[in-house]
């Protein structure tokens, strides 16, 4: 009878430690993985330790694009403790957008790649969402508030310390990464907070 405990207790130590390593194996730290599998993140550095995404926004847009774009750019540099670029997506003359398919960037609202103007057109009235599609990360709302709600909803998802200020890491959560729809009594993150008026227009309060 003893022996028979044993061997049973023997036996689930076992089927715990298999569990366990395959628990681990599932979770790896996304910081060691910068992929989107199982439960990682999207890496934003390159090899060097520099990040290698490009904020870009549509180089005509409203202003709360821009100053969506702006704040992205700072908060990133606040989280990764890198440098980040930002700029428009201006396709010189004589060039296509494909050109820039290989490229690394974040791009901040309808956007001319083709990887913003697809997430948009499976876009709903009054949705945003956050994906990542090869080099790019799209972050786009159906309108410039949904859009700017996107941008906080993706930088808000980075891990924190217990003070309230981020972490520095320099891997996107897949936390970061939904689809979903933006209500006007929604605040932001930014400090802006924005309430939709009997017209059904959007309008800023609060600046």
């Amino acid at each position: 009878m003893i022996k028979w405990l044993k061997k049973a207790v023997l036996l689930m130590c076992a089927l715990m430690l298999v569990g366990t390593a395959a628990s681990c194996e599932n979770g790896k730290n996304p910081q060691e993985t910068g992929s989107t599998e199982s439960g990682g993140g999207i890496s934003l550095a390159d090899e060097n330790g520099n990040i290698r995404y490009t904020v870009v926004r549509p180089d005509t847009c409203g202003e709360d694009v821009k100053s969506a774009a702006i704040q992205l750019k700072k908060q990133l540099e606040n989280v990764t403790g890198k440098e980040v670029e930002i700029e428009t997506d201006f396709v010189p003359r004589g060039e296509d957008a494909s050109a820039y398919s290989e490229r690394y960037e974040i791009l901040v609202g309808p956007t001319c790649r083709t990887e913003s103007e697809e997430a948009l057109k499976a876009l709903g009235e009054n949705e945003y969402i956050i994906k990542h599609v090869g080099n790019k990360i799209v972050i786009v709302g159906t309108d410039d508030i949904c859009t700017v709600y996107a941008a906080e909803k993706f930088i808000s998802a980075f891990p924190k310390k217990e003070d309230g200020t981020f972490q520095t890491v320099t891997v996107a959560p897949e936390s970061a990464f939904s689809k979903g729809s933006y209500s006007p009594s929604d605040g932001s993150v930014f400090g802006k907070y924005y309430v939709k008026n009997i017209d059904g227009y959007y309008k800023t309060q609060g600046r």
